[in-house]
């Protein structure tokens, strides 16, 4: 399916309006492909659970706890420079809900 629907349905089915406040920027963090095929979920972002969706296949990974939380990170480095890498080479998106998933029934 397409990317955009599938993450306007989770936006919508997670109220993602309804926590404007968190600063967990929810949703869609990294777009790096426009279809999805195979999604992979996790608690967090890290680097082994990025290098699992890809060795899954996955087009998307859904996290509890997404890379990017209010104005962070500023720099495009170390870490960081890694994680996106790895998405944006491999073509897996980042989608994250921190409070609307805990809220959520």
């Amino acid at each position: 399916m397409k990317l955009h629907d599938l993450t306007a349905f989770l936006d919508e089915t997670l109220r993602l309006p309804e926590f404007s406040g968190d600063i967990s920027n929810n949703g869609l963090q990294i777009e790096a492909g426009s279809e999805v095929q195979k999604a992979a979920f996790a608690v967090d972002a890290a680097q082994e659970t990025i290098d699992m969706a890809v060795k899954s296949r996955a087009q998307l990974l859904f996290v509890h706890h997404g890379l990017s939380w209010g104005a962070y990170p500023k720099r495009f480095d170390g870490i960081h420079a890694r994680r996106f890498g790895t998405l944006f080479r491999n073509g897996v998106s980042l989608y994250a809900a921190h409070l609307p998933l805990d809220g959520h029934p």
